[in-house]
């Protein structure tokens, strides 16, 4: 990329996640280039004419397509959370049926934008991955199995049984705002099935918010950090009350369920330890904000060209594995 070719603002807010942190501690290259260098790129169906943004632009479209399964799977366990708070029987085979359809139009819809945007605008490094010749077999197989495996989850029974209104959000996005400094940081999860439902125990009544983050990949050991955080969200809930007044004390599970192999990890985090998660992305925001000049997200125009842009914004050691993935590496000096 050309030293000339700067990035103008407005830079977007300051908004955090489990997995941008999750991306920017592999590469904090190819985090920016993501989330930074495609930032209004294009407005109002125009491009910005700044030809190494619309190639990101184009890139973080199509590298979109390896995740389709996951989220087919995720709009099917919407459908049968829905149907189970409201009375509703939904038909397996035919929500199977539903499912396969809607995969493989998206499948069919990413190859076409790929053929016809980023073959001419930023060619792929890895075009089976990204929607040409993908392996749609194996993401049908993939939809099929989760879904077979929704069915049998013991969770779209408890909320079958206490209806519609234990639902603390299913498949919305939500978020709540830290201080970074003085800054406000904006922190979004989408929670797969949040639902809440009033206990009692030897001490009395408390107030319980499961969390469950179904999985159609393998487990990895950040999921953990992503349901504590996920955790840090339900305990700023509103408190729930006694008939005295008095407020509950509030517990939370968090449920990771892979549905390929039918494996359910969980666990009942503290208020302490979900927090610890929170302090984590506050201190991630801060080594973000360092890396724009003056720390100021809403003037600076950042390069990675430049001695600065380098220090800023690392590569990779040279053969480094994830770079030999990373279709942005044809913007960030390394082709």
């Amino acid at each position: 990329m050309a030293s000339d070719e700067v990035m103008q603002g407005p830079w977007p807010p300051l908004n955090l996640s489990h997995g941008g942190k999750d991306a920017a501690e592999t590469c904090w290259r190819q985090y920016f280039l993501k989330t930074y260098w495609t930032w209004g790129a294009w407005y109002n169906g125009r491009n910005s004419g700044n030809p190494a943004r619309v190639r990101a632009y184009v890139l973080k479209a199509a590298m979109s397509i390896h995740s389709e399964p996951g989220q087919v799977v995720h709009k099917a366990a919407a459908r049968l959370v829905n149907a189970a708070v409201s009375g509703r029987q939904v038909n397996q085979d035919k929500l199977v049926a539903w499912a396969e359809k809607e995969f493989v139009q998206r499948v069919e819809k990413a190859a076409k934008r790929t053929e016809a945007k980023a073959s001419k605008k930023a060619p792929l490094l890895l075009e089976s991955y990204y929607g040409v010749d993908y392996d749609t077999e194996a993401g049908l197989e993939t939809i099929r199995n989760s879904i077979n495996a929704l069915f049998a989850d013991d969770h779209i029974d408890r909320v079958e049984a206490l209806g519609r209104g234990c639902i603390v959000a299913a498949e919305d996005p939500q978020s709540f705002e830290i201080d970074v400094d003085g800054a406000v940081g904006t922190v979004w999860l989408v929670p797969d099935l949040a639902y809440q439902a009033v206990l009692s125990d030897a001490v009395g009544p408390y107030h319980e918010i499961t969390i469950v983050d179904w999985k159609t990949g393998k487990e990895r050991d950040s999921h953990a950090k992503q349901l504590r955080l996920y955790a840090a969200w339900a305990f700023r809930q509103p408190p729930k009350t006694t008939a005295i007044g008095t407020t509950m004390q509030r517990r939370v599970v968090s449920v990771a369920s892979y549905l390929s192999t039918y494996t359910v990890r969980e666990a009942t985090p503290t208020q302490q330890e979900a927090e610890k998660e929170v302090i984590a992305l506050r201190n991630f925001a801060r080594k973000l904000r360092d890396r724009v000049v003056d720390g100021d997200l809403s003037r600076n125009e950042p390069l990675l060209g430049g001695e600065a842009g380098k220090k800023a914004w690392p590569q990779l050691p040279e053969g480094s594995r994830a770079c030999g993935f990373c279709n942005y590496r044809r913007l960030c000096n390394r082709g």
